[in-house]
């Protein structure tokens, strides 16, 4: 059987054999030097039992002239005595259970069943989560992965339409110049997005979804409606009986092509979403590994 106490130091649960009671012991964690209570039912008590109820056995000093593998004289703190004793539960000499010496070659432990060498059930929880957060890093990379791409594409496309655009504008009798040097500014900030997206952090994704949404209701306002389109909005309108002036049809193109630019940039606002929740998890799992 075992007595269960709680270091006087750092509170850390500990349990040794019963005939130790009286005895002093010293924690395997701090080094500090416990008196061992009295066996009373060999139940743990409450304090011991919520700091950690599983914990490695410690070294221990009752007096008496046959020491054993748990009764070892205190002496001055010493930073492998908690490293031995978790090798020796580690190895099987010693039960992680009731902390009594296991027969060579055993695999369970003769007084409680336990099997030996068994990873203690809070080292087996911080491995599953270990495992369950390496596995959630590893999705959400994939995912960013995948977004940086598909981002990188659609901004592309942009700059590439945007080019076009310019293109377009200068072939005309009298061009937007406004509208030219506005669509080169573009371009330069479209094209160094781009460059950026591999390995670049959100922000990046965040200005290039503003320039996807933004360029073509911009490119409206700065003289891309020419009167030919504002005719054709006009024309389409009038056969639904719907009369539409100048400045309506400019509004009409102008909210129409924020409504298109937007639907077009989602893409680039999902992936800085998801490059910034991968910084974040990795940012929290690295504090606390």
């Amino acid at each position: 059987m075992a007595i269960h106490f709680a270091c006087a130091r750092c509170s850390r649960a500990l349990f040794t054999q019963d005939h130790y009671a009286g005895g002093d012991a010293r924690c395997p964690a701090c080094q500090h030097v416990n008196r061992i209570p009295g066996n009373t039912g060999n139940t743990a008590p409450e304090a011991a039992r919520s700091v950690d109820p599983h914990v490695v056995d410690m070294e221990i000093s009752d007096g008496s002239e046959q020491p054993s593998p748990f009764a070892r004289p205190v002496r001055a703190p010493d930073a492998e005595s908690g490293v031995q004793a978790s090798a020796e539960i580690a190895e099987g000499r010693r039960c992680p259970a009731c902390a009594k010496s296991a027969a060579p070659g055993a695999e369970k432990c003769g007084a409680c069943g336990m099997p030996l060498g068994a990873a203690l059930p809070r080292e087996q929880e911080h491995e599953k989560i270990k495992s369950l957060i390496t596995g959630m890093l590893a999705g959400a990379y994939n995912s960013a992965s995948l977004w940086r791409s598909i981002a990188a594409i659609v901004t592309t496309c942009t700059a590439g339409w945007l080019l076009w655009l310019t293109l377009s504008a200068l072939d005309r009798p009298d061009p937007p110049y406004a509208m030219t040097g506005f669509n080169a500014l573009m371009l330069v900030g479209l094209v160094w997005s781009t460059r950026q997206m591999k390995h670049g952090p959100p922000q990046v994704f965040l200005a290039a979804a503003c320039a996807v949404m933004l360029c073509m209701p911009l490119d409206m306002r700065l003289g891309f409606v020419d009167a030919d389109m504002i005719a054709d909005v006009q024309r389409q309108n009038a056969e639904y009986q719907i009369v539409l002036s100048v400045e309506q049809a400019r509004a009409r193109l102008f909210w129409v092509s924020l409504i298109v630019g937007f639907l077009f940039s989602v893409p680039v606002w999902i992936a800085a979403i998801k490059v910034a929740t991968l910084r974040r998890l990795m940012m929290e799992f690295s504090a606390k590994s």
